[in-house]
């Protein structure tokens, strides 16, 4: 991932620097190296060195040296440097991480703790991450393949979208914004992440006209019994496949209490990984084929404005970081879902997914409604946009004519 930070004015360098380098030697993930072992495979290293910044006056330019800059076995996998216009022009930070180092929660966490160190305020030794992977190393294993195997147990849904037999590779190389409008207050104590996962279900349901449905989705990792892993710097997050039966006859009511009840059965499981589910059976390697990504992030997990030292402009991923059809990543705000669209466009042309976002957020707005008795056969997916371009189409009824068939062969 690439950040761009364009810094205040009257931004002090070098207490800037030093902020940095600060909380790099407390926050050991960000000196992790991944290195190969004859005997052990992948080991992570964590070195001891100082922040090595890069220096360059052309943004754009350093930006596109940088991503063509690969990180391999054993290289350093985060770079800093700053971009100085000439003198009076603007100053930036750009600051690229690969993916395995963080998340959405510990990506705050360390540009806060920067933020933090350069007023100079104390901040505290972030909390080792070996407590988390001693955490995973204790799985009981044969609960989990029992409960994958049950969970995935005859699964037979269509992966939506569907790949067409000339791709065997999808990538996410086009994407789109959406905004949903704000949410009705529910009526439940339901989260909006449930209500995201109920609307995508119901959707893919009436798309691929099977009761049968399935998708990825990536959870925080947070909720597992490790003591302070709120505040662990690094990355905690997992995808697992999300399997859903979507009953007509179902109330919104106990079709949401289901789901909430899913997550937290799944929390002791969620960290698997997809290569060890798929390996417990045809039905969940079926299952861990699936082509739609959720992801779901509060608004203070991305990117914003910090009046201290300045102003994320932007951050993006490198290229070909998806390998589904479609990741959806919802961000929650006061002002409603944002939804980033990421998706393959040989697969899926863009006004049609644009159609699909539409229908997503009118299913999502009846499901936040105070109607638990409503049946999930009686959600609606044409939005009133769609009913007016379907009437537009039908605007011109073709004339009557009160003849019989066989008469008009006759007649020839």
């Amino acid at each position: 991932m690439h950040a761009v930070l364009e810094l205040r004015n009257d931004i002090d360098e070098d207490a800037f620097q030093a902020a940095w380098e600060y909380v790099v030697q407390s926050t050991a993930i960000l000196r992790t190296r991944i290195v190969p072992h004859n005997k052990f495979g992948l080991l992570q290293a964590v070195v001891t060195e100082d922040i090595g910044w890069a220096k360059s006056e052309n943004l754009e330019e350093y930006l596109q040296n940088d991503k063509s800059i690969p990180m391999a076995l054993g290289d350093p996998l985060t770079r800093y440097a700053l971009v100085k216009e000439s003198p009076g022009g603007k100053f930036w930070m750009v600051w690229t991480i690969h993916h395995s180092l963080y998340d959405g929660w510990s990506l705050r966490q360390i540009i806060h703790a920067v933020t933090k160190a350069y007023t100079g305020g104390v901040i505290e030794k972030q909390i080792g991450f070996h407590a988390f992977i001693k955490y995973l190393g204790q799985q009981d294993q044969d609960s989990t393949a029992t409960y994958w195997r049950t969970t995935l147990a005859n699964c037979q849904a269509t992966l939506f979208p569907p790949l067409p037999p000339t791709i065997q590779q999808p990538l996410a190389n086009a994407t789109i914004i959406y905004q949903c409008p704000p949410l009705p207050k529910a009526a439940s104590d339901t989260t909006k992440s449930i209500l995201i996962r109920a609307a995508w279900a119901i959707l893919a349901s009436r798309y691929t006209n099977s009761d049968d449905v399935v998708f990825g989705v990536t959870v925080t990792g947070r909720n597992a019994p490790v003591t302070n892993i709120e505040t662990m710097a690094g990355p905690t997050i997992a995808t697992v496949p999300l399997r859903v039966r979507v009953r007509g006859d179902q109330t919104v009511s106990d079709f949401l209490k289901f789901l909430q009840q899913q997550a937290t059965d799944m929390i002791t499981y969620e960290q698997t990984g997809l290569q060890h589910i798929a390996k417990m059976g045809p039905s969940a390697r079926h299952a861990c084929g699936f082509q739609t990504l959720l992801l779901v992030q509060p608004a203070e997990y991305t990117f914003g404005n910090d009046k201290v030292i300045g102003e994320w402009l932007r951050h993006s991923q490198f290229q070909g970081f998806s390998t589904y059809v479609l990741m959806l990543q919802f961000t929650l705000a006061a002002e409603g879902v944002q939804i980033m669209a990421n998706f393959d466009a040989r697969v899926m042309e863009q006004w049609v997914l644009k159609k699909m976002l539409g229908q997503f957020s009118f299913i999502l707005q009846q499901l936040a409604e105070p109607n638990p008795e409503r049946e999930l056969a009686n959600i609606d997916t044409i939005t009133t946009e769609d009913r007016r371009e379907l009437w537009a189409w039908n605007k011109n009824v073709p004339r009557t004519i009160d003849r019989c068939i066989h008469d008009l062969f006759a007649e020839q």
